[in-house]
């Protein structure tokens, strides 16, 4: 059927100049004739977005900036994490669905304990953290943990910032996630999940798995890096990162952030050898109290430049 294909390949390449958009489109061929029935915009993956825009661009169908404007920030940032293997999720139970606050993918034993979470997570065990809703104080478990799931919380929780911030996958306000921290367990559409049970969580969709559904390292192609090119040329305003430790503004640095225009002091303070002297300086007496706190605390300063 060579006429039928050459009026198909002619109706997807006019479409795809009209529209400036690849078409996903449904056709019949009645007695060798070629009908097309209907067409739309085709869904898209944030790779696929990033290689068609670079494709038309190159055949002119768009220029730069549209070629930008088209690809959602949100969707950009899943492609420098890991994601889920497609073709092994429906290997596995679906537990439940949450908002998606941070986005990447990870495997872990379910831990609901903070405190058992580090030691497990230094370990060398792979953990997921498990709580309600997260509190500053939980911030060392989540250096530890693979991922961090709560019941509570929205987008702007404590546990989707702090996540966002240090790359770690996150899924927040699950609702019918049912958690009892007395037996160590939590149940969700009939399912109960308990202590040390192995679970997958999504970020970038907010579905939680049962069983450890194998991910795929996140890998940086040409055109990705064509698209962040375009980015810097274009861009009005300077980047900067919000970080509080070495590793994090290293990653920012690597991803292009131009400085760290936000750094948080009181993660540094609560570290279990400062904590002491910064509440001695707080409940000083006097000012020479104080001062000699601080003189003491001089030690623990790093300057960087």
């Amino acid at each position: 059927m060579p006429k039928s294909h050459n009026e198909l390949s002619d109706a997807c390449a006019k479409l795809e100049k009209h529209f400036r958009e690849p078409q996903d489109i449904e056709f019949t061929i009645e007695q060798g004739k070629f009908y097309l029935l209907q067409t739309r915009t085709a869904k898209m993956s944030a790779g696929a977005l990033v290689k068609t825009s670079v494709d038309m661009v190159k055949e002119k169908l768009i220029d730069k900036n549209m070629a930008l404007t088209r690809i959602p920030a949100q969707q950009l940032e899943a492609l420098l994490h890991r994601t889920m293997d497609e073709s092994k999720i429906k290997e596995h139970q679906q537990l439940a669905k949450g908002i998606a606050a941070s986005p990447g993918a990870a495997s872990g034993i379910a831990i609901f304990d903070v405190k058992k979470a580090i030691e497990l997570g230094e370990a060398g065990k792979k953990v997921i953290l498990v709580r309600k809703e997260t509190k500053p104080e939980d911030v060392p478990a989540f250096f530890s943990a693979e991922g961090i799931l709560t019941s509570l919380g929205g987008k702007s929780s404590h546990a989707a910032i702090v996540s966002r911030g240090m790359g770690k996958p996150c899924i927040v306000g699950c609702a019918e996630l049912k958690i009892d921290y007395d037996n160590n367990t939590c149940t969700a559409n009939g399912m109960t999940i308990k202590e040390n049970d192995m679970i997958s969580i999504d970020g970038s969709i907010g579905t939680i798995f049962i069983g450890e559904v194998p991910t795929v390292e996140p890998e940086v192609t040409k055109d990705f890096q064509t698209i962040l090119s375009w980015a810097q040329n274009a861009k009005q305003l300077g980047i900067r990162a919000n970080a509080d430790t070495p590793d994090a503004a290293k990653l920012a640095r690597q991803y292009g952030a131009q400085g760290i225009g936000l750094c948080r002091t009181e993660r540094m303070f609560n570290e279990i050898d400062r904590i002491g002297l910064f509440v001695e300086m707080i409940m000083a007496q006097s000012a020479e109290e104080r001062n000699q706190v601080l003189k003491n605390y001089k030690n623990y300063r790093k300057v960087i430049s």
